[in-house]
């Protein structure tokens, strides 16, 4: 018991700045006789193996992470486990457990061997993705989208449906390894990060630093399948390369010509593009969804993704309840940034007080909170005030490619609004603590 509780001291003292990765995650909860522990995690990398002659994909991962306290370690992973080894030591996969968090908000996983405060735990997980409505096998091709919803009300729709990965609080790097076997006809793959071809459909993807589960965008088809165009666009600190791609030469038109016109506009606004890259997968239906520099979108929904390229993932929620954040931004500015006359003064609404374990962003945020940022744009603007947008500009400035928290974004807003440089006209008189309490909090 002392060589024990020695050990777990020294792993303490040698901690120093492991709890950087973690002050924004949920709190840590009792489970069984220990506590489930929200992890740091360092890196996942991932080797996926398409087969296209038996119609399975299998893979095998490695995570590197950093454990704050003894317990078991939190994770998520939709499919189910075939193997797993911690340190080195192959476990019984039923060690891999689904619960939920005590609000009962969210489901993950669990690993139920207790590991004690340590950082570069490497944990290696084996799996399939067996969900057909994820991917479709034909005689000779394979096609499949990691394409994810910030909307779904358990939250688990980013990333855990493909992979391993953490609550968005984490920001991880991301490699993968990515084989088509079973076929010869040739593949081609878009995604937001760096893409090496290491031979006949067989690739390795690095991805940012500062990706999240919500960050990565990945599309693997039958190369010759869409319609490619790749441009150069000169944003203003640097050359932003644009990759539009659609079924039709028209949707590729339009796209190009509309993601330029809307970058522009963004840069002008709120600064400059914080992206490696930019791709637009133009669909001919429905709405859209955001990824870090990366959108599958119709074209009407285009400069509404664009707009969360600046906010939701560069300046990116770390959960459920910063979520609205965006949304109501990227709402405002299709509205046309209108702006309220008058301090809010209608019925409360709920926007980011629900469970710290909350994963999905309330659809309220784009009517809602895009009237909370025309009212914010009002009290901004009093005694020849510059308005919101100029406050928006300086959050990007200070949190682009990182993560936030409501008490962050509400500080930022009051410190702003008794700041000379962005003055009010009611820095004396307004209680803006209670204003979030009722059109936030709810």
């Amino acid at each position: 018991m002392k060589s024990l509780l020695l050990s777990s001291l020294i792993c303490l003292i040698s901690f120093n700045g492991l709890a950087k990765g973690l002050d924004q995650a949920p709190e840590n909860f009792l489970y069984k006789s220990t506590q489930a522990v929200f992890v740091d995690i360092q890196s996942v990398d991932i080797h996926y193996v398409f087969d296209v002659e038996s119609k399975e994909i299998k893979a095998e991962s490695e995570i590197i992470f950093d454990m704050p306290e003894r317990g078991y370690p939190i994770f998520d992973l939709i499919p189910d486990v075939k193997k797993v080894l911690l340190a080195g030591k192959e476990l019984d996969v039923d060690l891999i457990s689904e619960i939920s968090d005590p609000d009962k908000m969210s489901k993950f996983r669990i690993l139920e061997q207790e590991v004690l405060p340590s950082t570069g735990n490497k944990l290696l997980l084996s799996f399939e993705i067996t969900d057909s409505s994820l991917f479709d096998f034909s005689s000779d091709e394979v096609k499949i989208g990691f394409f994810m919803s910030d909307l779904a009300l358990n939250g688990r729709e980013y990333l855990e449906q493909y992979g391993p990965t953490n609550f968005e609080f984490d920001q991880i790097r991301y490699t993968f390894d990515v084989d088509v076997v079973g076929t010869e006809k040739e593949h081609e793959i878009f995604a937001n990060g760096v893409i090496s071809k290491i031979g006949f459909n067989k690739w390795q993807l690095k991805f940012p630093e500062y990706y999240t589960a919500s960050s990565l965008y990945f599309h693997l088809a039958e190369k010759g399948r869409f319609i490619v165009k790749r441009e150069d666009f000169q944003g203003k600190e640097k050359i932003i390369p644009l990759v539009v791609y659609a079924a039709s030469q028209s949707r590729v038109r339009k796209g190009l010509i509309a993601a330029k016109k809307v970058l522009a506009e963004l840069e002008e606004d709120y600064g400059p593009y914080s992206h490696d890259h930019f791709i637009a997968y133009m669909t001919g239906y429905g709405g859209g969804m955001e990824y870090c520099g990366a959108t599958m979108t119709s074209l009407r929904a285009l400069s509404h993704e664009i707009t969360h390229f600046w906010f939701a993932r560069s300046v990116m929620p770390s959960k459920g309840n910063s979520g609205w954040v965006d949304e109501a931004i990227a709402s405002w500015r299709d509205n046309d940034y209108p702006r309220s006359r008058r301090v809010p003064d209608r019925s409360a609404i709920n926007l980011g007080g629900f469970s710290q374990y909350r994963r999905s962003t309330t659809r309220a945020a784009y009517n809602q909170g895009a009237d909370f940022m025309s009212e914010l744009d009002y009290i901004f603007s009093q005694e020849s005030g510059p308005g919101l947008k100029p406050v928006l500009r300086q959050l990007f400035s200070e949190k682009a490619n990182s993560v936030f928290t409501m008490d962050f974004f509400e500080d930022f807003i009051i410190s702003s609004a008794i700041n000379s440089d962005f003055s009010t006209g009611f820095s004396e008189d307004l209680d803006y603590e209670s204003m979030f309490s009722r059109y936030v909090y709810g």
